[in-house]
């Protein structure tokens, strides 16, 4: 297993992690991270009290050590919190309501409730998806 090198940029009374947007959809959080976290180009900047926690938690099943490098600015406000804040674009909300539609499918079928032509279409669309 790899070591993950964290940035944090910290102002007066807040920090954030610039982390890649991809990492967070290989990881299956981007959907979790909150409006309280901010986004410019395809960088994500986790805020320190729940995102981030919650990024490095998913990280601790994938990387064996995790580095953190903090950039402390002397200024009162970052220019971080002039970016926009955090949110899905439309295909990670695509995406997430496809996945709760299939999980919704497979804990129905798993309960033995019987699951209609449409259902069966679904899940049969979302494996051929896995296994590409």
């Amino acid at each position: 297993m790899k070591s993950k090198v964290i940035k944090i940029y910290q102002d007066a009374s807040h920090a954030w992690a610039k982390i890649d947007r991809q990492d967070l959809i290989d990881l299956k959080i981007v959907q979790d991270i909150s409006g309280y976290s901010y986004q410019r180009k395809g960088c994500v900047y986790l805020e320190e009290d729940n995102d981030l926690g919650l990024y490095i938690n998913a990280l601790r099943e994938r990387f064996k050590g995790i580095q953190i490098s903090y950039n402390i600015s002397n200024s009162e406000i970052s220019k971080i919190r002039k970016y926009t804040p955090f949110h899905m674009n439309s295909t990670e909300k695509d995406n997430q309501d496809m996945n709760v539609r299939i999980r919704s499918c497979i804990d129905r079928f798993e309960r033995g409730f019987d699951v209609n032509n449409s259902d069966n279409e679904l899940i049969v669309y979302a494996l051929k998806k896995y296994l590409e």
